[in-house]
């Protein structure tokens, strides 16, 4: 091996091992912060006039799942009635939600 490239492929490695190997092993810091920065963000939402807002849906509804498989139905119910809210045109929330009022609440489920 040249000695010239020896201290690039070290610090390559040492470089290698700060990094994650894989996007999903990096922690992740959750968008979620309370009921208050989601209705700031539905409010911001109808005040620059936007209809559709695919990303902070998403979020909400990732949340929600969250919440859900903590059982935190009121939470969870919550922020799916957000994710459909951002994105009336997403339609994993509004299934989601009518499953969980199933059960519990037929008429409102439909």
């Amino acid at each position: 091996m040249n000695r010239a490239l020896l201290p690039a492929a070290a610090a390559l490695v040492f470089v290698s091992q700060l990094a994650p190997i894989h996007p999903a092993a990096a922690p992740c810091a959750s968008a979620y912060a309370g009921a208050d920065a989601v209705s700031q963000e539905l409010e911001h939402k109808r005040d620059t006039g936007q209809v559709r807002a695919l990303a902070p849906a998403q979020a909400r509804y990732r949340e929600a799942l969250s919440a859900l498989r903590a059982g935190n139905q009121g939470e969870a119910e919550r922020l799916l009635a957000a994710a459909a809210e951002f994105d009336p045109a997403y339609p994993d929330p509004h299934f989601t939600l009518a499953g969980a009022f199933a059960f519990r609440n037929p008429e409102k489920s439909v």
